[in-house]
Formats: C-alpha cells, structure tokens, sequence
C-alpha cells in the first residue's frame, strides 16, 4: 500500500510542470425518450468529479433546453437527481462556470482556448494534455457519409456533427506538442478511431458497426477513476474489453455486446465479430436460453452457428499460440480482478468450448429432425400428437438452453479475453505505439 501512494506521488510530481485539462461533452439527443432522466448524467458527473480529483481542471458541455433541466423545480416529470445541472453540479464538485451547453458551437470555441493554452504553455516550457470525453449518441458511418456526433442546438433541436470536424484542432494541439487523448463513448464509435486515431491515443467503446451499451471502457474508466493509483488510457482499453460487470448495478454484463477499439490495433481476425454473427438478432434466443415457440429458429440457423464456431476454432489456433507468455507476466496486473488466463491454457480452454458448443447444436439438429419439429416464420410444426408432443420437447429444451447459456457466457468471456491479448502481443512486437500507455490520470 505504501509503495502505491508513494508511486502515485511520484507520478504526480513529474507530472507537476503538465497542464491538464478535460473537456467532457454528451447528453444530447435525450429528448423524447422513454425515460425520465438523462442517460449520459452519471457518467458525466462521475467522470468529472474523478478528473477533477486528480487535479485536472474539467468543463462539462452538458446536453440542451430540452435533455436538461436547471434545478429540482423546473424539471416536470423528469428525475431532477438525474437529470438538473444543479445535481450535476453537486455531484462534480464543479462550479456552475464548469458547465456549458453541449453545442458544437460552444466546443469548437473550448477548443481554440486549448490551443492558446497550450500555446502559452510550450513558451513557459511547460507540458499539456487534453482529454475529451464524448458521451452522447452517435450515428453509423456508411458510404457517403462518416460517423457522427450529437449535439443541441441552443434553439432545443439536435444535430449530428462529423467527428472528423475535430481534427484540424486537435491537430493544432498535437503540432504544438500537446498530448491528445480521446475517449468515445457513443454508438458506432469505432469510426472515431479512423478520422482522430492518428492525433493521439483514441479509445472507443464499441465498433464501428454496432450500437452501444453500458459497460465496457465507459464503466473500466469510471472504476479507475475511483482508485488512488495512477492509470492510463491503454489499461482503461484492456479492462474494459473483458469487464464483466456493469458498474452500480451488479448484473453480468454480455461481452458479445461491445467491442472496444483503440488507436492503432488492428485485429489479426475478428473473434467478436464472429460471435455476433453466432448471436444475431436471428440466433440470439436459443443461445441466451430465452427462446419460445413463437420464434424463428429454424436448423438452418443453427449450421450457421456451427459454422461460427469453426472460425473461431481458426482463431484460437492461428492467434493465441504466438503470444508471448512474458508479456502476460508484465501485464497481468493491469487486469488484476479480472479472470485471466494464460494464452496456452486460454487456447486450450477455447477449443473443449467450441467442442461442447458444437456438439450441443448438433444434437439440437439431429433431435429436431427425429421430432420433426421446426420453428418457420413464427409457425410452429406440430406432429400428430399436437400440444402434448410440443410439450415434452419444450420440457427437454429447457435444460438444452440452460447449458447453451452457460457456455455462451464462458466463452464469451475468453473471447474477449483474447481480443485483449491479440492487442497485448501486437503492443509486444512494437506494431502498436505506446502513446495509449504513455496518456496518464
């Protein structure tokens, strides 16, 4: 304990001559959605109060007329502890100075203060570091048209703005020698890594093809917040690719739901994908061990999930036995209270799953086609005894389900575990830059 807070001092007081500055923006497009409060709050709050611990001066940019309210009178139906500037406030720590409305306009002036900052900075010899939180909703990048950004408009509407509309700024930074660290938390987010990843160190917490959901490196740099040693935005990535917990609530979070990215890794296969594909919107019922008669699950969809498997069997083989065992040793303690396995008993570990899963629907096909039993289009196929046939098999499938469940969770679980080592070993060969392990709190 004592050697940790002394390494904490010491990293402060190296970091003593650094301008650090945060600037967390997000709440936006929360109007007319079904709940009562601001999804983005907590996560705004927490973040700042953190930040602002560890003597990094913080601005909030906080969503528009229509997602906030100003104090507890003012906010109607809606959850004041969850949704005023004056709890947000209140929880930060900030002063109402702090606090801005979340326009782009209102951004892009921040931005060029920070330039001017760092700019005074480098002639006072002095380092600077800027940090940008986006937590808000964002838009998908397809053909014509690249991933966005919500923001408000002082007027109550919203707007969806290019991430790549950052860039000459965050450009100017880095020219001037500022570190950049970028983390976002929006859906689709993996398309920020491309257009800013190039900058400074860009963390996201999904792909760039999936939407996003609680957990992952939003909620792994919430619980690192929250400690008294140092961290940086390369052990924020990690532990949020296999954390398994969603913060304040308890509940096991799917690994197969998010797919965080980082600056400069690019996937030797992609593990994750593959599983999405196995849990599609298609196959995901029968696999999370929720499906009923009424859904469309046929055994053709039950081969594609075999086939999924025999990728991810090329995974485990291809991959996982090159990583190197002494880079675990190093940094295995970045994932301390993690499961983490070493990669030869992780690809070991894999491929008894993949048997299990495999024979699992095999068996699921060959029982299906001896009771002629099938699920088409929401109809259900009944033999000549009828309900009480449909019954019985109900009653087998049961624990059939439950075990695909089981497994489902554990593999998913060394899934995501590899994707982390994949990074790790890529870091190892150098292919990666450090500049995510070199971006400090």
């Amino acid at each position: 304990m004592v050697f940790i807070v002394a390494s904490f001092l010491l990293f402060h007081s190296v970091y003593a001559d650094t301008l650090r500055k945060a600037i967390l923006i997000g709440g936006s497009c929360e109007a007319g959605r079904p709940r009562n409060y601001n999804m983005y709050h907590n996560s705004l709050a927490s973040q700042g109060k953190g930040l602002a611990k560890r003597g990094w001066e913080v601005s909030i940019q906080y969503g528009g007329p229509n997602e906030r309210c100003t104090n507890f009178f003012n906010c109607s139906s809606r959850d004041p502890e969850r949704t005023s500037v004056d709890s947000l406030l209140k929880r930060s720590g900030l002063k109402t100075s702090s606090v801005f409305m979340n326009t782009e306009n209102e951004l892009l002036k921040q931005l060029e203060l920070e330039i001017k900052a760092a700019e005074a900075a480098k002639k006072d010899g002095k380092s600077y570091q800027l940090f940008l939180g986006i937590n808000t909703h964002g838009a998908q990048e397809v053909e014509g048209k690249e991933h966005e950004i919500c923001f408000s408009k002082p007027d109550g509407q919203n707007e969806f703005i290019p991430v790549s509309k950052l860039r000459p700024y965050l450009k100017r930074l880095k020219d001037l020698g500022a570190k950049v660290g970028v983390q976002d938390n929006s859906c689709y987010s993996g398309s920020t890594v491309k257009h800013l990843g190039d900058l400074g160190c860009v963390i996201t917490n999904q792909s760039s093809n999936r939407v996003t959901y609680n957990g992952g490196t939003e909620y792994s740099f919430l619980e690192l917040l929250e400690k008294d040693s140092w961290f940086d935005m390369e052990e924020v990535f990690l532990k949020g690719i296999i954390w398994n917990k969603v913060a304040n609530y308890g509940y096991f979070h799917s690994y197969i739901h998010l797919q965080p990215m980082i600056s400069g890794f690019v996937e030797t296969k992609n593990p994750a994908d593959t599983m999405t594909k196995i849990l599609s919107p298609e196959n995901t019922n029968i696999v999370s061990g929720t499906s009923s008669p009424s859904d469309d699950l046929t055994i053709n969809r039950c081969e594609e999930v075999i086939q999924g498997m025999k990728n991810l069997q090329a995974f485990s083989e291809d991959i996982l036995p090159g990583l190197k065992e002494y880079w675990m040793q190093r940094r295995l303690e970045i994932l301390k209270g993690e499961t983490v396995k070493a990669p030869k008993e992780l690809v070991k570990e894999i491929q008894i799953q993949l048997k299990e899963y495999n024979d699992l629907f095999q068996e699921y096909i060959k029982l299906s086609k001896e009771r002629n039993y099938s699920y088409q289009s929401s109809t259900v196929e009944r033999d000549e005894s009828g309900i009480l046939a449909n019954q019985i098999f109900d009653l087998w499938r049961i624990p059939f389900l439950n075990r695909i469940k089981d497994l489902k969770d554990n593999l998913n679980h060394n899934i995501a575990l590899a994707r982390a080592y994949d990074y790790m070993a890529q870091r190892d060969e150098k292919k990666i830059s450090s500049e995510c392990a070199d971006f400090r709190f």
